[in-house]
């Protein structure tokens, strides 16, 4: 695992955040139509019901069959998450966690450049950044009409 660790690390590219773009595109700053977000249990069941069993768990080791056979309890307590983060503007340590785990492209396999690496992140948090996704998805085809 240590080759794996060596050789991820000397691929990976740290972005310079310094020099970063600002969009000016939505009108009237953090009062503007993307400064909240609907939490609504509805969205929030349905997504967990979708969630596909065959993908693997992430760093919080949370199941997507397990969420997705308990999903109608999970509403509520998914629901407060997403608000909290969404009113403190930081999302739980547990949804940036991942996991890399070491897939096999082509070619010799005792080699760890033949090999890329995948984040196994939270199922929760992919459930929390769809809904995310689809408000804002949302909320730019309104603005736009």
């Amino acid at each position: 695992m240590d080759e794996f660790n060596k050789f991820f690390s000397s691929v990976f590219t740290d972005e310079d955040t310094t020099n970063t773009p600002t969009a000016d595109v939505f009108p009237g700053g953090v009062n503007g139509a993307l400064h909240d977000v609907t939490v609504n249990d509805t969205i929030i069941k349905a997504k967990l019901a979708k969630l596909r069993s065959d993908k693997a768990a992430g760093a919080d080791a949370m199941s997507p069959w397990l969420l997705k056979e308990i999903h109608e309890y999970l509403v509520t307590p998914v629901s407060i998450l997403l608000r909290k983060s969404l009113d403190k503007g930081v999302a739980p340590v547990d949804w940036k966690i991942a996991n890399l785990s070491p897939i096999f492209k082509k070619g010799d396999k005792r080699k760890v450049s033949n090999y890329r690496p995948v984040s196994l992140t939270s199922q929760v948090s992919k459930v929390i950044e769809t809904i995310l996704r689809d408000d804002l998805i949302w909320k730019l085809v309104i603005m736009k009409l």
